[in-house]
């Protein structure tokens, strides 16, 4: 786990497990200049493809990059939209259909600034982060998941 000002990025061994959210929202000191709170849990889907459906996804990185550019760009969306505070959890290892590997929150003054901020963290940790999804299909084939 990384903590700088009111960043934190963690790691799960598998499912986040969405008791998660309730405990990670229990850590945020919510101050009398939180006005909004947003969430993002992602899942994995059982995505069907050339008559093959998605069991589950393996999750591999290496930690301290992928770690020290999802701490880059918390830093760098929390300054551009005054957020409070952002917890990030991502998965590595196995994660089955139903289960969450991706959990952002922020807290911010208004809902604008949270919706947008949660947002352009999700999307550049998508586009950014280099963690990396073997998508293991029901007949024990795989391949690797292209984030969108």
């Amino acid at each position: 786990m990384s903590n700088q000002n009111n960043i934190a990025i963690n790691w799960s061994a598998g499912a986040i497990p969405i008791a998660q959210i309730s405990s990670v929202l229990n850590q945020i000191a919510l101050s009398a200049q939180t006005g909004a709170v947003d969430i993002f849990l992602g899942q994995i889907r059982a995505d069907e493809k050339e008559e093959k459906c998605t069991k589950a996804i393996q999750y591999t990185c290496y930690q301290e990059m992928a770690e020290k550019k999802m701490q880059e760009i918390a830093s760098e969306v929390s300054a551009a939209f005054s957020l409070q505070y952002v917890v990030i959890y991502h998965s590595l290892g196995m994660v089955e259909v139903g289960g969450a590997s991706l959990l952002v929150v922020v807290a911010s003054g208004h809902r604008g600034e949270a919706f947008d901020g949660c947002r352009e963290i999700v999307e550049r940790i998508k586009k950014e982060v280099p963690i990396w999804g073997e998508e293991i299909m029901e007949d024990g084939t795989f391949e690797w998941k292209v984030n969108s």
